[in-house]
């Protein structure tokens, strides 16, 4: 069954690979709502704009959420690329499959290496240091965006981070890009926990741990977890 398979053909196929795929993207998606570029601004505009934070998080939700299906899209489209890289080992694809998302958790060890270390102490500290920055960490062009430009601006601003996940379903037991199934419920459902929490630290006016883990050891603790990912794949 190829990936491009008809309706008649589609079906989920279940190994352990796909299984800890699945996990692996719900807890990429939890940390990841952590960072504070996911979520800082939209407080801070909030603030600047006098929108409260009922509005802030509105918007946090909406503008996180849409980013995460923008990203589950992309990771799709990378799978149905990589399976047609791999689909050519036929018999083979699974442990070539394997390889290549051993291959990609580099990306994360090497952006854990150029990543500065981050001190915060108080909650406004953390969100004054993350003002005038999009949700996808860069600058924006204005002083203070309103949390609706934002939530634009993460909507279209997908994430390469649980693409590997997606590779590495599809070309496990039976190939198929349908295997991605549980990869998108499962990030979507670790957002969704990760933005929840979020909120409710904000609310509380501190910063859990989980947030500084987050923001310091995200591309580490994703590239570990891919790495095995990977070896998962090849040879189970």
């Amino acid at each position: 069954m190829g990936p491009f398979a008809s309706d008649n053909e589609a079906a989920v196929t279940f190994t352990f690979s796909i299984d800890l795929a699945a996990v692996i993207a719900a807890v990429v998606g939890f940390l990841h709502s952590l960072v504070p570029t996911m979520w800082a601004p939209f407080y801070e505009a909030a603030h600047a704009n006098r929108d409260g934070k009922v509005a802030a998080g509105a918007a946090l939700v909406v503008g996180r959420m849409g980013q995460a299906v923008a990203t589950a899209v992309v990771g799709l489209l990378v799978a149905i690329f990589a399976l047609g890289i791999v689909g050519v080992a036929d018999a083979r694809i699974q442990p070539w499959t394997g390889a290549l998302v051993l291959v990609l958790s580099t990306v994360y060890f090497l952006r854990y290496l150029r990543q500065k270390p981050t001190d915060w102490s108080t909650l406004q500290a953390l969100v004054g240091e993350q003002a005038r920055r999009r949700p996808t960490g860069s600058r924006s062009g204005q002083d203070v965006e309103t949390p609706w430009h934002l939530m634009r601006s993460a909507i279209t601003s997908p994430a390469f981070l649980v693409s590997p996940m997606f590779v590495a379903a599809a070309g496990s037991g039976t190939p198929d890009v349908w295997n991605g199934i549980p990869i998108v419920l499962a990030y979507l459902a670790g957002t969704a926990i990760g933005v929840g929490y979020t909120i409710s630290e904000v609310a509380r006016g501190s910063i859990g741990r989980l947030v500084v883990i987050a923001e310091e050891r995200l591309n580490l603790i994703v590239g570990v977890l891919v790495a095995l990912l990977g070896i998962a794949t090849a040879l189970l």
